[in-house]
């Protein structure tokens, strides 16, 4: 099960943004039935903190899945936020983060950011365990 809220912007063709939980709606067991195109756009997570990088994915998606209510939805959306986001979280799903997407360098580079980073907080840690 995932859950996007993505429609906090307005959209192209005018509408108005919806506030923080209106677009909201999740997706429960989603199978991607069509994938076709690409889109490239930067992303980010939560699970890799200030790494940043553009990632290729299928423009536009076509989803099946259950909604909260029980019954069978679709879900279509072409090149924009919501395909990316959709995509996205279904990786997670498979136990993959953006950065599987990305060459083994940047792989690379951004592991040895996330050691130096784990060290230093672990530093930071023992630093004010021991200053209590």
């Amino acid at each position: 099960m995932i859950a996007v809220d993505v429609e906090q912007r307005p959209s192209a063709d005018g509408e108005p943004a919806k506030k923080k939980g209106e677009g909201l709606f999740w997706l429960i067991n989603p199978v991607i039935k069509l994938g076709e195109g690409e889109f490239t756009y930067t992303e980010g997570c939560l699970s890799i903190p200030d790494e940043y990088e553009e990632v290729t994915r299928f423009g536009r998606i076509v989803v099946e899945f259950l909604g909260r209510d029980g019954k069978q939805h679709r879900l279509e959306a072409g090149n924009n936020l919501l395909s990316v986001c959709v995509q996205h979280e279904m990786d997670h799903l498979q136990g993959k983060l953006f950065v599987d997407h990305l060459s083994a360098l940047k792989r690379e580079l951004i592991r040895r950011r996330m050691k130096k980073l784990k060290t230093q907080r672990e530093a930071e840690r023992k630093g004010e365990a021991t200053a209590l």
